[in-house]
């Protein structure tokens, strides 16, 4: 099932487990297997995630990678859907041929509770048919539960932060490298020296774009891309500072040199950018268009398409021909984090989106034909129902826009620790309870928010926009379970 030559035992395999997108393999654990290469161990990558789902195609389990459903995400609901299902029995099928395979050690991405169970339920599997195997998470979502996982002695280590220099220390037994078990994280910073990712252990053929909404799911012919870690701005709301303390770019040129040699080496159209920003730095996203262009022209049979998360700066800060170099380059959609229709709000959240900016934004994207995805955010600590309103005429302005191709609405403001608004909820008045969401700041409370984000919902269906609400059922989770105002037990802060 694994494809793993005995012959040539991997010293350590490297996987990733639902839930996760199947638009195309994650680049972590393929950037890893080429740094390990490069230092002399040998590493296999699996996308288990990708295996399940194809097995669990033609049975009831298939459900569970639709967007809406949110088995993953629930402890309760994993369990019942563990005892008893396909996928229970593929998943066990899965550790006992990785403990046959005997590697030393086993790692697995964490990226959200999405995919916590899981990894968890794997690696325990595997150390009961095999307990000389060394397990290893990783991944952004490890802080939240790599201690209590090592306490308990569900797995053997964990790393924080960028593991391209940790894991290679933890394999040579320097367990007091910055990033393992309980030590601060490493943050690499040097990006142009990383070898371009591996994905020989993959077969393409198993991606799929879930969100079409044909009968039968295309083959997503995608390959994610990373040009920058971290982010340039200090929004309240975002975590990201908590994960990378500093911003950190490629250069433009060494970007599109990776593009062009996963292109020719995999046969791979589009590209897809994880970064936060793909215009961090104006100037190297320049030259990475420029570099594209000039491979275009060398070379017509490179036919790149790319796409990625866009934050409008100024237009005092973008050259005339910037949006021109992006559409020739083949970008093909940007991902716009507007988050609210008040200026206000964008501003409290230490968004630099004026209101003249974010138009002459959508009238340059629009007038290229550059597809958008409006990134929206609904109860923001200080919005009021003016902000509310504004946020809906905003969209009423934007009906023209027909390059608008989705609107993605989150599950309203998790107030989270690693943000600015977390570790200053005592100075910002803020009622903070038992859980992220569960929060209270003057009128805005939960049951004011999920009203708020029922409203914008049906207001953008009304209005012919296409809805991304992947939140949906959370959201109706959240409002089930929240309790009512004046039933509130004492703040936790």
């Amino acid at each position: 099932m694994l494809s793993i030559n005995n012959k040539t035992k991997p010293y350590i395999i490297l996987a990733c487990v639902p839930k996760l997108s199947l638009i195309a393999p994650l680049p972590g654990i393929a950037q890893l297997k080429s740094i390990l290469i490069e230092n002399g161990f040998l590493a296999k990558t699996i996308d288990i995630n990708a295996i399940l789902y194809h097995k669990c195609l033609d049975t009831n389990c298939r459900t569970l990678w639709d967007r809406h459903d949110s088995t993953f995400f629930y402890r309760n609901k994993y369990k019942v859907m563990i005892e008893n299902s396909i996928f229970n029995k593929e998943l066990n099928s899965i550790a006992k041929e990785i403990a046959n395979i005997s590697p030393e050690w086993f790692g697995v991405g964490l990226y959200g509770k999405h995919n916590l169970y899981t990894a968890v339920d794997l690696c325990f599997r595997i150390k009961q048919f095999n307990s000389n195997i060394k397990t290893v998470i990783g991944g952004p979502f490890v802080k939240y539960c790599g201690k209590n996982l090592l306490k308990y002695k569900l797995i053997d280590h964990y790393i924080i932060g960028d593991a391209d220099k940790s894991l290679l220390e933890l394999l040579k037994g320097n367990l007091d490298f910055p990033g393992i078990d309980r030590q601060s994280p490493h943050q690499f910073s040097d990006l142009d020296t990383l070898p371009f990712p591996n994905y020989d252990d993959y077969d393409f053929s198993n991606y799929l774009n879930l969100d079409d909404p044909g009968p039968i799911h295309p083959k997503s012919n995608s390959l994610y891309i990373s040009g920058s870690r971290g982010c340039i701005f200090q929004c309240t709301y975002c975590e990201i500072k908590g994960h990378w303390k500093k911003f950190s770019q490629c250069s433009g040129v060494r970007i599109a040199k990776e593009m062009e040699f996963l292109h020719k080496k995999y046969k791979i159209n589009k590209f897809i950018f994880t970064d936060n920003m793909v215009n961090g730095v104006p100037d190297e996203l320049e030259a990475f268009c420029k570099e594209i262009i000039t491979l275009k022209k060398q070379d017509q049979s490179i036919n790149i398409s790319w796409k990625g998360h866009f934050s409008y700066h100024s237009k005092k800060l973008m050259k005339d021909n910037f949006f021109v170099l992006l559409k020739q380059s083949g970008l093909s959609e940007f991902i716009f984090g507007v988050e609210s229709g008040s200026e206000r709000i964008r501003a409290h959240m230490r968004k630099p989106l004026t209101d003249v900016d974010l138009n002459f934004a959508m009238q340059e994207l629009a007038k290229h034909n550059i597809k958008i995805t409006l990134l929206m955010m609904v109860g923001y600590v200080t919005e009021t129902e003016e902000d509310f309103q504004k946020t809906l005429e905003m969209f009423d302005r934007f009906l023209p826009y027909v390059n608008i191709i989705n609107v993605y609405i989150g599950a309203t403001l998790s107030i989270s620790e690693d943000t600015y608004l977390y570790k200053n909820l005592s100075k910002l008045k803020i009622q903070y309870f038992k859980g992220s969401h569960d929060w209270i700041y003057q009128d805005n409370t939960p049951d004011v928010r999920f009203d708020r984000w029922f409203k914008l919902r049906e207001h953008l269906l009304n209005n012919g926009y296409d809805v991304l609400d992947r939140q949906y059922d959370i959201v109706k989770g959240r409002q089930a379970t929240t309790r009512n105002i004046d039933n509130y037990t004492k703040p936790l802060k």
